[in-house]
């Protein structure tokens, strides 16, 4: 099983054409649930997700939970970092939380 967190719909379309009936969509929290069995997930590909949300520690002890033990669960992640801290001051939300798409 391959699970792809996503934020905007243009990605899902996009995901629901290259897998056409091999896919299913499941609304859940990544912070708090992610409604998917423990150790069941090969692959979870994070685009523009991780960077959104305001507990990393719980996010990734989720995609911990689901992903395959014995080295055999990946996670691929497109996301924002920084080298350091930025204050909240220097933060430009529009900038820093929204997806970028390009057409």
């Amino acid at each position: 099983m391959y699970l792809f967190l996503l934020s905007n719909f243009e990605v899902f379309w996009f995901v629901s054409l290259v897998f056409e009936s091999h896919i299913e969509f499941r609304k859940g929290d990544i912070e708090e649930r992610i409604p998917i069995e423990d150790n069941s997930v090969d692959v979870v590909i994070s685009n523009c997700v991780i960077n959104l949300t305001s507990n990393k520690t719980n996010t990734f002890k989720e995609v911990y939970r689901i992903l395959k033990k014995e080295a055999k669960g990946r996670m691929i992640i497109s996301d924002l970092i920084t080298t350091k801290e930025i204050s909240k001051d220097n933060v430009n939300t529009n900038n820093w939380c929204s997806c970028i798409m390009v057409h």
